[in-house]
């Protein structure tokens, strides 16, 4: 990746004016050391202008940020890559508009970070982009906000602790987003629905497998048995020692991916035979069962056209989203379980909790795996690719704790 001698900026933050830009600029503007050489860049100069004179009170004594105007044209982009270290990109839906963003940063040897959750255009700038990245040296981090960095940091930080106090690697650690009080912006709305436009079902599928985004072949796991299987794919309800009633979350393919890829790109660390799984905790199997096949049905629903037409007329717009007034009380939880390898019976348990916007979250989790990146903080991977909030290791670790997001793990 690009030295700080070697260009004009650390971060480049592109798409600062939108929903979760706005929250991530704030974040870097309270948080991030006055010594941070940073722009706010998208189409608008007169937009990030007013975005700036909004940014000064929050920071009086802090120079503001310079900035820089691009369109999503790839030779406007890959000017704007040159200058930076590393790239946040917050423009979305990324199956639309984030490619080119990707191809710039992987051609310029620029970082790159965003908040995507769609798996289907990961895999896709993956097979288009990896080797590009490694002979640039660029180290391309998506999926580095609410979805995915929480259970990967969470899954990390269980894997570490069982080294530490047991040195041996986890045979499995399982999820669930214990508790969540959110609601979706225009931008997550947007990309939900241009998924179903973009790929096709069975693209979509096909992505939405646990180790359909790791570079390591898949580990030989024991089958369940056709009795559990029909159970869980009719009922989606499960009890988990330790964690109560489960169901089908609707992030769990989402960030299965992005852990399997952690494990993927050091499975030694991980294990051999290394197995994630998430799901959502529910009070109890009706409200499981419905869960389940609310999920189902709904992805059914948005898969037809008219129904995707009918939403866009009825939601947030991209850009738009939740007042922070109305965010003041939000919060996620999610809770884990990790079994060290050879060691049946043994559990250690995990837990990550953050008070706020789920969008204020992504900006802080984007600006931490940025932060990481500029530091040189990258554990079990040499040069450029594709890589995950994990492979930050420890160093990401001790950054969010510092940011407000606790990360406890016992046992």
């Amino acid at each position: 990746m690009a030295t700080s001698q070697s260009r004009e900026y650390d971060i480049i933050l592109y798409g600062a004016t939108g929903y979760t830009g706005k929250y991530t600029a704030e974040y870097i503007v309270e948080s991030q050391p006055t010594t941070l050489r940073w722009a706010v860049a998208g189409r608008s100069a007169s937009k990030l202008e007013t975005l700036i004179n909004e940014l000064k009170p929050l920071n009086p004594d802090r120079a503001a940020p310079s900035i820089e105007t691009s369109s999503l044209e790839l030779q406007d982009l890959k000017s704007l890559a040159k200058k930076a270290r590393v790239v946040i990109n917050t423009v979305g839906p990324y199956s639309f508009y984030g490619k080119n963003v990707v191809q710039a940063c992987a051609e310029e040897g620029t970082g790159y970070v965003d908040t995507t959750g769609e798996v289907p255009w990961v895999k896709d700038m993956i097979e288009q982009f990896e080797s590009t990245a490694k002979k640039t040296g660029a180290v391309i981090i998506p999926q580095s906000g609410f979805e995915s960095a929480i259970p990967d940091i969470l899954a990390y930080a269980i894997t570490s602790h069982i080294h530490k106090t047991r040195s041996v690697p986890p045979k499995s650690i399982i999820s669930v987003l214990w508790d969540l009080k959110s609601q979706p912006s225009g931008g997550t709305l947007a990309t939900i629905l241009s998924l179903m436009s973009v790929y096709s079902l069975r693209q979509i599928s096909a992505a939405m497998t646990p180790y359909s985004l790791s570079p390591t072949p898949a580990p030989a796991h024991k089958k369940p048995s056709l009795l559990r299987s029909l159970s869980n794919a009719l009922f989606g309800v499960r009890t988990l020692p330790h964690l109560g009633l489960a169901t089908t979350a609707i992030t769990g393919s989402t960030n299965a991916a992005i852990v399997q890829r952690s494990w993927g790109l050091r499975p030694d660390f991980y294990g051999r035979g290394f197995k994630y799984d998430e799901l959502a905790a529910v009070r109890n199997r009706l409200v499981g069962f419905a869960v389940h096949w609310g999920l189902a049905m709904g992805g059914l629903v948005v898969a037809l056209p008219p129904t995707r037409w009918l939403i866009k007329k009825l939601v947030f717009k991209p850009g738009e989203g939740p007042s922070k007034e109305s965010t003041l009380n939000d919060f996620a939880e999610y809770r884990a379980v990790g079994v060290p390898e050879g060691k049946e019976g043994d559990v250690v348990k995990g837990r990550l909790f953050y008070k706020g916007s789920m969008y204020d979250l992504s900006g802080v989790l984007m600006t931490e795996v940025a932060a990481g990146l500029l530091g040189g903080n990258i554990e079990g991977m040499q040069g450029g690719g594709f890589a995950t909030p994990a492979i930050l290791g420890e160093g990401l670790l001790e950054r969010v704790r510092k940011a407000g997001i606790v990360v406890e793990v016992e046992g």
